[in-house]
């Protein structure tokens, strides 16, 4: 007996269905994930590409170890997830955002002892930027993510506390981080209050098991007794994480000493 050609068997006809149903599926979770990706980055997926990263070119100046680095030398080599850059190693950008009330005490927060990297570690608030965020947009999505609206509805000033981004790189499998590498370029700010700590209220995110408003030159002299005492630094998880602190704290005794407070906004450019 002859088969007709081009005729599909039921069955196949239902693999076919049942693919196209899966493929649809996943279509539509991938796209659920990279719009809510848009009001908070903490819903966004490590599947989602949404990480810019950058490549060094090997003529013309390197980077050094926690020191301004102009981005405009960098290469853009595309955007990946958050997990692929950690893992490989890639170049990408952040901030990390001071938090200081209007009488001068910086919030320090503790990271839970849940997460992979740095558990139970004490630092400022900071976040990724995402793709070509604007500078500003990065700011605000981590205060109100990690401190929530009511402390950015009292932001002042926000102000830079370097001229170009701070590189940063180092391998944290040694400690307890399963291998990754965190390499950043990371824009430093201090973020100053119109109030008391007091008089404003943490919404805290899930990721934060714990904080303190402390005064900066008692800030500066933990952060040195750690480094000094420990190895690994018991507080502030690793020896580059706590110069960074260290860095963070230098910058912002010499703009409290230049007494530069007359920008009342973010300056709106991009060096990327």
């Amino acid at each position: 007996m002859c088969r007709m050609v081009g005729t599909i068997s039921p069955w196949r006809k239902h693999q076919i269905q049942t693919m196209l149903v899966i493929l649809s599926s996943i279509f539509l979770l991938r796209t659920v994930l990279i719009l809510s990706a848009k009001p908070s980055g903490k819903l966004r997926s490590n599947f989602v590409a949404d990480l810019q990263i950058y490549g060094i070119p090997e003529q013309g100046l390197q980077p050094t170890l926690l020191q301004e680095f102009n981005p405009a030398r960098l290469v853009d080599q595309g955007l990946v997830t958050i997990d692929y850059a950690h893992r490989h190693g890639k170049l990408h950008a952040g901030a990390t955002c001071m938090v200081m009330d209007s009488e001068g005490l910086i919030l320090l927060i503790r990271r839970g002892p849940h997460l992979v990297t740095c558990p139970n570690a004490w630092g400022v608030v900071g976040e990724h930027r995402l793709g070509l965020e604007p500078l500003e947009d990065n700011v605000k999505r981590g205060i109100l993510e990690e401190l929530g609206e009511e402390v950015w509805n009292h932001v002042a000033k926000v102000q830079n506390l370097t001229t170009f981004p701070v590189y940063m790189k180092r391998e944290v499998g040694e400690y307890g981080s399963k291998g990754r590498i965190d390499h950043q370029l990371l824009y430093m700010w201090v973020v100053t209050l119109d109030e008391r700590h007091e008089n404003v209220r943490l919404h805290l995110d899930d990721e934060v098991s714990d904080h303190r408003w402390i005064d900066a030159d008692v800030y500066d002299k933990w952060v040195k007794q750690d480094l000094k005492n420990n190895n690994p630094p018991k507080d502030f998880c690793h020896p580059i994480v706590a110069g960074l602190r260290s860095y963070e704290i230098d910058r912002l005794q010499e703009l409290k000493a230049k007494n530069n407070q007359s920008s009342d906004k973010i300056p709106r450019q991009s060096f990327f």
